[in-house]
This record gives structure tokens, C-alpha cells and sequence, in this order.
């Protein structure tokens, strides 16, 4: 999505509060949150050697491909979040390893119970159940590559000035759930080709 797209898309959905998650990437993020009219939270879906994480409020981007508790740690040394995407998705090969969430989830802050992009509701309901086991926050997420799918699931909570403050807000926070059709996987694998061909898609957002 191009800048203007998202801003646009998020005006027409009363986002407020949006946190971009570029795979591996910030710069479009830091772009956005200098030109919108709303609030933008800097951060990133960085790829590591055993599945994805989300790193939350950053200011600079996380190299990818480092070990979890590298890329923890990187997002700790900027004062972030960390978050686990899609935990128990069945059909995403980047989902983290249960074995390797295991072992550090001590050290995580949120958890993803519903993603939009999810096909099988179990996977988003094993998530929430395992949640609840860990005692983490968790986050409901739209995970939107395209206009149609910005703001589809999202969480309502009060304000927040820092990574504290949002963890508390999540106490009572509302997860707002709606899935994305299965069409939007197709609208993925054509923005891959797209990149392979040199015209990348702009941003990600959560």
C-alpha cells in the first residue's frame, strides 16, 4: 500500500492509532507517521531463524534472521514490545515453532489470539487458550497487506503515551474480530510478483 492509501483507508475506518509491521523494514512506517493526520506506532514483523516476531514501538529497524532471543533483545535494548504474530497458524511456514515459543515466552509481551489473515478459526482459539495459560496480553490484528483489510480487526482501548501505558490499556481493551476473506491470500502472492519485478508494495500494517 502507498502512504496515501493507508491514510486514506484508515480516515474512512476512524483508526486513530495505527502500528505499521513491515516485514524486516521501518522506513515506511517512519515515513507515514510524518506526513498522517493520526497517530502512527513505529514497528516491525522481523524474520528470525525460527519464525517471526513482532517488535512493537521501535526506532530504528531490527536486523532479520538473527536468533528469538537476539531479536527479543534488540527490541528490548529500544524500549519495544515484543509480540508473537500468528502463533499457532498451520499454513504459515513463518509462524514461530511452538517448541521455539516455548522457550521464550517468559520474555513476551503480547500474544496474537485473531488474526484476520487466519483461514481456520482454531488456530486464532488455540492462540487465546494458550494466552490465557501464559497470563499475556493479547491482540486482535487485521495483519493488512491491502486498502480492504486496514482496520478489519482491531482493538479499542484507551490512551496510551508509552509501551507501559498501552500494555495497561490492554487490560480492558475490546478485541474487535472480523475476518478477511481467503481473496486477500491471492492479493499477496500477486504483490510477491510484483516485488520480484522491482515494483514493491509500500507498507504493512497491524
Amino acid at each position: 500500500m502507498s502512504l496515501r492509501t493507508v491514510i486514506a483507508a484508515c480516515k474512512r475506518r476512524g483508526i486513530t492509532t495505527l502500528f505499521v509491521t513491515d516485514h524486516n523494514e521501518v522506513e515506511g512506517a517512519r515515513r507515514l507517521q510524518a506526513i498522517a493526520p493520526f497517530r502512527v506506532i513505529v514497528s516491525e514483523e522481523i524474520t528470525t531463524s525460527e519464525g517471526e516476531i513482532v517488535g512493537y514501538f521501535l526506532t530504528k529497524r531490527i536486523a532479520p534472521h538473527q536468533s528469538p532471543e537476539a531479536t527479543i533483545q534488540a527490541i528490548r535494548d529500544q524500549g519495544g514490545l515484543v509480540s508473537i504474530p500468528h502463533p499457532f497458524d498451520r499454513l504459515r511456514h513463518s509462524a514461530i515453532r511452538r517448541s521455539t515459543l516455548e522457550r521464550i515466552i517468559s520474555d513476551v509481551d503480547i500474544l496474537e489470539v485473531f488474526n484476520a489473515r487466519n483461514v481456520f478459526p482454531s488456530d486464532d482459539q488455540a492462540a487465546d487458550v494458550y494466552a490465557k495459560e501464559q497470563r499475556k496480553m493479547v491482540i486482535a490484528v487485521s495483519d493488512a497487506h491491502s486498502r480492504w483489510e486496514v482496520g478489519r480487526s482491531s482493538v479499542e482501548l484507551g490512551p496510551f503515551g508509552s509501551p507501559d501505558e498501552f500494555l495497561v490499556a490492554l487490560k480492558t481493551a475490546t478485541l474487535h474480530k472480523h475476518r478477511s476473506p481467503i481473496v486477500v491470500h491471492t492479493i499477496t502472492k500477486f504483490n510477491k510478483f510484483r516485488a520480484k519485478w522491482g515494483k514493491k508494495p509500500k507498507i504493512q500494517t497491524r
